[in-house]
């Protein structure tokens, strides 16, 4: 599966460099990409705003 994650900030520059290994967000609520990201999923990364970049 296929998924998007939009980054505000520098998280996915730190992620693709290999500075950082995970960016997370809480919620009250369970709320995709909660138990729908599984491993082998492709993620791509997109600066908000911007294009894809990862």
């Amino acid at each position: 599966m296929k998924h998007l994650a939009i980054f505000k900030g520098d998280g996915a520059e730190k992620i693709l460099t290999g500075k950082k290994t995970i960016e997370s967000r809480f919620s009250k609520n369970k709320i995709a990409p909660y138990g729908v990201v599984s491993a082998g999923d492709l993620v791509y990364m997109k600066l908000s705003g911007g294009a894809i970049i990862g």
